[in-house]
């Protein structure tokens, strides 16, 4: 089995988050065929008001990637591919200046970048991980072995489901993860047919429905990591991450309970 281990974003906490990412990379490699690729926007500074983070990256936090295949790419003020112009044509769904939106269009940028080089490989299944999480337990390999036979299948986490589908990682079948990884193509799109602008998780939701994945959730955590050591304080009770709306506590639900 041919399992891509795709790690994206940006590197806030390596010192905490890395040590076992790696430690599971190599516990894959006894039992899979394992190909780690990797984009990670390149900063110094790291200035998001919606987590209260404001420091200076050190140049060290990418000093780990010597050992894996990808790119590391400097971080522009917004990634080229998308229209800045219409983002700010809709409402800014954080109110803080529009800092959130253009955080998650480098995120998306990310994605799409590393996607593409996971698409080199044709893997059986590819778990997508944020470099910047601290995660509580990873997939065992008969979930790998479930995606493998399933390819249709994205399995995210039941938690922090707000409006949308949680976006934190996932872990995807063959014929499903360019549909979470490449969603940022589907922005304009959102635009045009949403009103309340540009949000991560209803994003996703649109992206994985309209490739007609089989959306299913895990239990495994991940925290994520602030001003390099801060741990955020997470909520991970699924009961209260339904959403607002029917239909989408109805997804939840669905997903939550359905087998895989």
């Amino acid at each position: 089995m041919k399992v891509a281990v795709a790690l994206f974003g940006i590197p806030r906490g390596y010192q905490i988050t890395i040590p076992p990412i790696r430690k599971f990379i190599a516990s894959l490699e006894l039992s899979c065929s394992v190909h780690v690729r990797y984009h990670l926007n390149r900063v110094a500074r790291v200035d998001n008001p919606l987590s209260h983070e404001h420091y200076l990256l050190p140049e060290t936090a990418f000093d780990w990637c010597a050992e894996f295949q990808g790119e590391i790419e400097p971080q522009p003020p917004v990634p080229p591919e998308f229209d800045w112009n219409l983002v700010l044509s809709r409402p800014d769904p954080n109110r803080d200046g529009y800092k959130s939106a253009r955080n998650l269009l480098h995120q998306l940028h990310s994605l799409g970048r590393v996607t593409a080089m996971v698409e080199e490989v044709q893997p059986d299944a590819v778990l997508f991980l944020r470099a910047d999480l601290l995660y509580h337990s990873f997939p065992e390999p008969p979930l790998l072995e479930i995606l493998a036979a399933r390819p249709r299948l994205c399995i995210v986490p039941e938690w922090q489901w707000w409006y949308g589908i949680n976006d934190r990682f996932a872990f995807c079948g063959r014929e499903i993860y360019s549909a979470w990884g490449r969603r940022g193509e589907l922005v304009p799109r959102f635009l045009q047919r949403r009103r309340g602008g540009l949000h991560g998780e209803r994003l996703l939701g649109d992206a994985l429905r309209a490739a007609g994945a089989r959306i299913r959730t895990t239990p495994i955590r991940a925290t994520r990591i602030r001003d390099q050591d801060r741990q955020h304080e997470e909520n991970f009770d699924p009961r209260a991450t339904r959403g607002a709306r029917p239909l989408q506590r109805l997804r939840h639900f669905l997903a939550l309970h359905l087998p895989l």
